[in-house]
């Protein structure tokens, strides 16, 4: 398990049930079955309050939710594409000097 400011982050199956074992309330995502009944979810760009309820739900759920780093357009469509394909989120990642 990996701690930073307030924010668990999961990376093994022990740290998963630790924290389901806090039972951890959100409102925002509890009650979902999928990452597509959070409140407000559509298809596109998220951000703000609604990409965290996308993250917490995820938490929640234990699964993680891949970050790519693009450096050309080419790589853009590639993720977005299997994101769609697979009917999954991700996350389109950037850093300087590729």
């Amino acid at each position: 398990m990996v701690c930073a400011a307030e924010t668990t982050w999961l990376v093994d199956q022990d740290s998963i049930a630790q924290y389901r074992a806090k039972n951890v309330q959100d409102p925002a995502v509890d009650g979902a079955a999928s990452f597509w009944d959070i409140p407000g979810m559509k298809a596109g760009v998220l951000t703000g309050d609604l990409a965290w309820a996308l993250l917490r739900f995820a938490k929640a759920k234990g699964f993680a939710i891949p970050a790519v780093n693009c450096t050309t357009t080419s790589s853009i469509n590639a993720v977005l594409e299997a994101g769609q394909k697979l009917n999954r989120p991700v996350i389109i990642q950037f850093s300087e000097g590729g």
